[in-house]
């Protein structure tokens, strides 16, 4: 038999205490704080998006992860965060998770670098981002984005059609697209439409954006992809909240040759899907009186071509002839397939000889987009027989070199008037010496206008009796009705049955006013009891399960009870003194002065 010495036994103590203690630290390291990261692909395309997951090993943390790293190569759509608590085998362990939806900005590999939380690191990630696969059967597809360019090679100045359609077979709500830019070229949002088509048999309903691209150089033109983001399934019931599943769709980035103009091309360039000329005279007339004004109304019309390469509207120059032209007046319409421009001027002519008149017309040579030729716009001319000038007014020569005798002094001469003014004093001139009844009937209107406004000014000096306010009565047998209703449901009925009673007795009492009846409307009508007694109905009826996690000291049975019971007589002690509030504020407390100041 083996005896054990002293010293064994001190040696056996102390490998025992060494084994506890490592134990011991074995334990500890189990359970000291760790943060991870994981991802739920490492391949992705760029229209697509990931999910990264980071889980927090801690019993109790109130921080969060500084993610901001990830902004320069990623978008965050969403995040959650949640907190679970588990037990396996008799060992409990509770950790912390967060959720975020990242869409990648770029293409390559990217690195997701490490976290850090109280102390805690995650290990680094790598992803791949690639081209977006177009499948051949897009129309398939329950949704997919497409990008049309019309016409694929253009010159300076012509009109290149964009059209981005989303095809929808599914219910897709919140769109939004990145805006497009494009360098050395001026871009014009046109008119969106919305459409269906059938694909295959399939519906589809149709989403399209337009724009209007005038390059302003040859070259190339780069046109970057475009983002479109929105939401598939998502619920519109208050009740279900259901926020859908976000859905990314990207176009692919496209070039645009940009040729230069022909060799036969001049400095005026212009290119256009349709222009027009036209000229004609305001009156329709062909002859006219020398000395006495007509109107010429110049017009151009175009579609599809560059606003700021139009050339402006040229009165001709004509012997015997003073212009007086009036500023250009544009008018564009912009379309859904492109746009069109009216350019129209107004120009006074006043011929100052007798005899036959010709007014030319105007030409343009421009390049015609659709049919990719030259062609020349043109208006026709208007010939206008000028007569002498009427008996008793002065010649045209006169009205303008005799200055006119001022009629208030009728003796100091006046400045020499302009040219518009010469022929028009001529005719009031002549008009008053072969019309004197025209005189009498000016002055028989100014006094009748007299007399108007004289009355006018004697019935606002006159009193007005204000109207007396309407007095409220007594309640109506729909609010008597309602109000029975209400306290049957109150002090009988569930958390739904007293939510729908209140609207309606709401509803009758008109509290709201004109806007539908809530539960948050009449809160902010009530007092702070009413407010309690409401928000302990609405967490009733949406929120049963939030109840508990407001009180963590208490049972969820019991908390819920606590949190989520409806005092019925408070309650409706408080809708009536609402409504006995709002009927008190509605009569007025005094009448209106009888004669205001």
């Amino acid at each position: 038999m083996v005896s054990i010495t002293p010293l064994s036994r001190t040696v056996t103590t102390f490998i025992s205490l060494c084994f506890g203690l490592v134990l011991a630290l074995s334990s500890a390291l189990l359970h000291a704080e760790s943060l991870s990261a994981s991802v739920d692909r490492t391949q992705l395309a760029l229209d697509e998006t990931l999910t990264l997951s980071l889980r927090f090993d801690s019993r109790d943390t109130r921080a969060e992860p500084d993610i901001s790293a990830l902004e320069p190569f990623f978008e965050v759509l969403g995040r959650s965060q949640s907190r679970q608590l588990r037990s396996i085998n008799g060992k409990t362990s509770a950790f912390t998770l967060w959720q975020y939806s990242l869409a990648p900005k770029q293409l390559g590999q990217i690195q997701i670098p490490a976290f850090e939380l109280q102390g805690a690191h995650s290990e680094a990630l790598l992803v791949q981002v690639i081209e977006p696969q177009l499948s051949a059967n897009t129309q398939d597809a329950d949704y997919f984005l497409e990008r049309d360019l019309q016409p694929e090679t253009l010159y300076p100045g012509q009109q290149l059609r964009i059209r981005l359609r989303l095809n929808s077979a599914v219910g897709l709500s919140e769109l939004q697209i990145t805006p497009l830019t494009v360098e050395g070229a001026r871009l014009i949002e046109l008119e969106d439409r919305q459409y269906q088509r059938s694909l295959n048999g399939r519906p589809y309903l149709v989403y399209e954006k337009n724009y209007a691209l005038f390059a302003q150089q040859p070259g190339t033109l780069d046109l970057p992809a475009q983002m479109l983001t929105a939401i598939e399934g998502a619920s519109r019931s208050v009740f279900d909240r259901n926020r859908g599943q976000t859905v990314r769709l990207r176009t692919q980035a496209q070039q645009i040759e940009v040729t230069a103009p022909p060799a036969s091309a001049g400095a005026d360039w212009l290119a256009a899907d349709s222009l027009r000329l036209k000229q004609w005279l305001e009156t329709g007339t062909t002859s006219v009186y020398a000395g006495e004004p007509v109107t010429l109304n110049l017009s151009l019309e175009a579609e599809g071509a560059d606003p700021a390469r139009l050339p402006g509207l040229t009165p001709p120059a004509l012997d015997g002839v003073r212009l007086y032209p009036e500023p250009v007046n544009d008018q564009q319409q912009v379309g859904a397939d492109g746009i069109q421009i009216s350019r129209t001027q107004r120009v006074g002519l006043v011929p100052t000889q007798a005899g036959t008149l010709t007014l030319p017309g105007t030409r343009i040579r421009w390049w015609n987009s659709r049919s990719g030729e030259f062609s020349e716009a043109r208006s026709e001319p208007i010939t206008l027989t000028v007569l002498p000038a009427r008996q008793g007014s002065p010649s045209p020569a006169a009205q303008a070199s005799v200055p006119v005798q001022s009629t208030a002094t009728n003796a100091t001469p006046t400045n020499e008037t302009s040219p518009l003014q010469a022929p028009i004093n001529a005719g009031i001139v002549g008009s008053a010496d072969t019309s004197p009844w025209l005189l009498w009937s000016n002055l028989a209107w100014a006094g009748l206008s007299g007399l108007l406004a004289l009355a006018w000014w004697r019935a606002r000096q006159r009193p007005v009796m204000p109207a007396l306010p309407a007095v409220s009565t007594n309640d109506t047998p729909n609010q008597q009705l309602a109000e029975r209703q209400l306290q049957h449901a109150c002090r009988h009925g569930n958390p739904a049955q007293i939510r729908q009673a209140i609207l309606d007795w709401a509803d009758a009492c008109q509290l709201t006013g004109k806007l539908p009846p809530s539960l948050a409307r009449i809160a902010v009508l009530g007092d702070a009891s009413l407010q309690a007694e409401l928000a302990a109905l609405d967490r009733a009826l949406f929120a049963p399960e939030n109840a508990a996690n407001k009180a963590p000291d208490i049972a969820p049975d019991t908390a819920s009870k606590a949190t989520t019971t409806i005092n019925a007589e408070r309650l409706l002690a408080g809708l009536k003194a609402l409504h006995g509030s709002s009927a008190r504020t509605q009569t007025p407390s005094a009448l209106a002065e009888l004669y205001p100041q």
